[in-house]
């Protein structure tokens, strides 16, 4: 990352336990995502003077195996099923996915970028550390103004489509809180809400959202095992969310959301 002078704080003072850095990234975050909207409304109201568009049939998207190894990686990553300070080496991973060092190298480097691994000259890559609390706590703040500014996106377009996934995703939840399989709680409950950033179709707020879980993904493990006696309240906690959602009450469904994000 480049340092907070280069960022346009060069008289700034660090405060204590604040990384100052990704404040900085994160402000141009929130000025992007209002810039972005306010685009967006605007190519809304020029939308019926544009000619329409030849039907194109749909190629249906094969993801590279370096995406494929990615996706993998990060499930493990935000689940906490690799533990913060790991190493990864391209070797190791290589034998595991039965595959050559080249899609290891790219998968290893697109998680870098993404905050969720760090690596330093001749030394690898490892799994980044658990923020200070109050960048935990900055992170959080961002997130829930990604997620629901997602969700304000495409509430009026919600669909049975929707409510089929959701489900699907809840079924999955649910069976995983019987079973107490925490990590398994984690990564459906990083679906349930990552579900909501894609259906934006925006990859502009995927692309925010990915780091920022990065920052706080140690807090659904640990959330479930010591804040609930009985992981079934976890599944009906989001499927009071869902129900939110039908309800079609959009000022209701962001505040539900909100407090299910801390």
């Amino acid at each position: 990352m480049m340092p907070c002078a280069k960022l346009g704080a060069k008289n700034r003072t660090r405060r204590p336990g604040v990384d100052c850095t990704f404040e900085s990234h994160a402000v141009y975050t929130l000025v992007g995502i209002l810039l972005f909207n306010r685009k967006r409304r605007k190519d809304r109201n020029e939308e019926s003077f544009r000619p329409m568009a030849p039907c194109m049939p749909v190629i249906p998207f094969v993801p590279s195996l370096r995406e494929q190894i990615a996706d993998r990686l990060r499930g493990d990553l935000l689940s906490g099923e690799l533990s913060e300070g790991c190493s990864l080496g391209e070797q190791e991973l290589s034998e595991r996915f039965a595959v050559s060092r080249t899609p290891i190298r790219e998968a290893l480097q697109q998680l870098t970028y993404e905050g969720l691994l760090e690596g330093r000259r001749h030394a690898g890559v490892k799994v980044t550390r658990r923020p200070s609390d109050a960048i935990y706590e900055f992170a959080v703040t961002i997130r829930k103004s990604v997620e629901t500014f997602a969700l304000r996106a495409f509430f009026a377009e919600l669909a049975d489509s929707d409510f089929r996934q959701w489900s699907a995703i809840l079924n999955n939840m649910q069976h995983a809180c019987i079973a107490r399989d925490y990590r398994s709680i984690a990564e459906h409950d990083i679906a349930f809400h990552r579900s909501i950033v894609c259906r934006a179709h925006q990859r502009e707020l995927e692309a925010i959202w990915v780091p920022l879980l990065a920052r706080v993904r140690t807090h659904f493990y640990e959330t479930y095992r010591t804040n609930y006696d009985d992981p079934i309240v976890i599944y009906k906690e989001h499927a009071g969310i869902v129900d939110v959602f039908r309800a079609g009450d959009l000022d209701a469904a962001v505040l539900s959301l909100e407090n299910n994000i801390c």
